[in-house]
């Protein structure tokens, strides 16, 4: 028996968006891509979900997919995003592209994913502004409580802090 054959893929995954701080960098490039694009290719990516790509350098959405050799239907689910990770104009255009991006729905919310590969010393700041700019929290009527809430944020810290 195959070890695929063992894992029941009937199930949708639900939509997320995904940003990645430092997209532009070799380990984005090498590693994170291709293994998006490896779910994408099982059917283990949902079709509504978004790759934000998130860099200093002078991209677009067509110039950064082209530096990544990007082709076919997964090139549609990643957008750039230029900015300065210290810098307030990232984080509120960031803010926009999340509240738009057509991964969320009337009735239907999404999972976020922020993946810091960045230098150690860098990592900070990404880390605040999200939760400052309540990118990973939404606000919730005092009516619900904590157990009500059914979506996942995560943020991935990519260093050896040792």
């Amino acid at each position: 028996m195959d070890w695929e054959e063992l894992f029941c893929m009937e199930i949708s995954p639900m939509p997320a968006a995904v940003v990645i701080f430092g997209a532009t960098g070799d380990l984005a490039r090498r590693k994170l891509f291709p293994a998006l694009k490896h779910l994408h290719d099982r059917n283990l990516f949902n079709e509504k979900s978004k790759i934000i790509a998130c860099g200093r350098r002078d991209y677009n959405d067509e110039s950064f997919r082209s530096e990544l050799g990007c082709s076919g239907d997964f090139c549609q689910h990643i957008c750039y995003c230029r900015g300065d990770n210290n810098s307030d104009e990232l984080y509120c255009k960031l803010k926009d592209i999340l509240s738009g991006n057509g991964v969320q729905e009337r009735d239907y919310r999404c999972n976020r994913l922020f993946y810091l590969a960045l230098a150690a010393e860098d990592i900070l700041t990404p880390y605040q502004y999200t939760y400052a700019e309540s990118l990973t929290l939404e606000k919730y009527e005092a009516s619900k409580s904590l157990e009500s809430i059914d979506l996942s944020y995560c943020t991935i810290l990519d260093k050896n802090f040792s």
